[in-house]
């Protein structure tokens, strides 16, 4: 699994491949964090992970689509400081898909988002 973070502008965002296999399904989790560099405060908010079998649009762009978007997983965060971490597993509900232990086994490009409240 390859992982990246991404950059806060209104949201943090961050495009990997993931691959999902049938032994390692159970222990999934994305762990969302963001540098000091790109915001040195703490953030209040929220992070999304959105999953998609394509990178064209952006995962983000597809979520909450009618029709063919990913699956979109999300936790509340409050005053999550740099460098640590907001984390969505199988225990986190999503839509339309209600766990990523529902997500098959496959090829998928993931990108987290952070939704920062003002």
């Amino acid at each position: 699994m390859r992982t990246c973070w991404g950059e806060v502008l209104s949201a943090v965002g961050c495009l990997a491949f993931f691959l999902f296999s049938a032994d390692a399904q159970a222990a999934q989790r994305f762990e969302i964090s963001f540098p000091t560099a790109v915001h040195a405060g703490s953030i209040t908010g929220r992070a999304y992970v959105v999953i998609t079998k394509t990178d064209t649009p952006e995962p983000r762009l597809v979520a909450g689509s009618w029709g063919d978007s990913g699956p979109l997983f999300g936790v509340d965060v409050n005053k999550l400081a740099a460098d640590e971490t907001a984390v969505i597993d199988e225990s986190t509900f999503g839509a339309p898909v209600h766990s990523l232990r529902d997500i098959p086994a496959g090829d998928y490009f993931v990108q987290a988002i952070l939704n920062i409240y003002t």
